[in-house]
């Protein structure tokens, strides 16, 4: 009889104990599974991979607008005509596939209502400074260097109306700063 219980007490229910025995195996399995997914070391191969197939655009970018970078004092740091992107459409293409872009190229970005933004790199081969501009037009937001073909999100931190994106290093060419505003002029109809 004391063999009995002993074995009621340390046992417990055979069906049970398989049944904890295979969850814990399937929730091992799991995060193994999400693990490897999130840290493998080609993750990023993998989205340029993906992101290679994009075709590349071979247009030259268009000057719909003249945009000046000026410092607090409202003293013009430098220029740079921009192709602007104002529907949705340009917008989610923006410099997507594009290949190459002069010192004084870049684009503009105009949005309907001001908002926290959030950009990323999927199927950019450029490098970019990516400036967020809020409805004042001053920058709120400065990401330099941006990695080409990144799935990373680069957000505003901060609401914005206006985003410019030029070639990697102009901000620190340029010395332009958050805080430091925009002011731009259409070129033609857009």
């Amino acid at each position: 009889m004391q063999k009995t219980r002993k074995s009621q007490q340390s046992g417990g229910n055979p069906l049970r104990t398989r049944l904890l025995i295979a969850v814990g195996i399937l929730a091992v399995a799991a995060l193994l599974y999400i693990g490897r997914t999130i840290f493998s070391p080609n993750r990023q191969e993998s989205t340029v991979e993906r992101s290679e197939s994009y075709n590349p655009v071979q247009s030259p970018l268009r000057a719909d607008a003249s945009l000046t970078f000026a410092g607090a004092d409202g003293a013009g740091k430098s220029s740079v005509q921009v192709e602007v992107a104002n529907d949705d459409a340009s917008r989610t293409r923006g410099l997507m596939g594009r290949t190459s872009m002069s010192e004084d190229q870049g684009m503009l970005f105009i949005f309907e209502d001001t908002d926290v933004r959030s950009f990323w790199m999927v199927n950019t081969p450029l490098s970019l400074d990516i400036m967020f501009v809020g409805e004042d037009m001053s920058i709120v937001k400065i990401h330099q260097n941006t990695t080409p073909y990144s799935d990373a999100s680069l957000e505003s931190g901060a609401p914005a109306k206006y985003v410019v994106e030029t070639n990697a290093g102009y901000c620190a060419r340029h010395g332009i700063v958050e805080g430091d505003k925009i002011r731009f002029t259409m070129n033609g109809a857009k």
